[in-house]
């Protein structure tokens, strides 16, 4: 509560970027606009404001976190 409350209506929505070189993280899904990136889970206002993002590494990634929900943690 340093700064303050920035907003009250917060929403969790993935979302993908662009990229179509070569790495171990890319995502290829068929049928959507965006098909080759990078997969990020976002925290965002109802303004249309990101607060915080977190990259998706797939499902067998190493990151263990146990504040996220399940959604997230696959």
């Amino acid at each position: 509560m340093q700064f303050g409350i920035f907003s009250h209506n917060l929403s969790i929505d993935e979302e993908m970027v662009p990229y179509f070189g070569r790495h171990g993280y890319k995502m290829f899904i068929k049928g959507k606009p965006v098909r080759f990136g990078f997969k990020l889970w976002c925290l965002c206002s109802s303004n249309g404001y990101l607060y915080q993002f977190i990259p998706y590494g797939g499902k067998n990634s190493n990151v263990a976190r146990n504040d996220l929900g399940l959604g997230e943690n696959k």
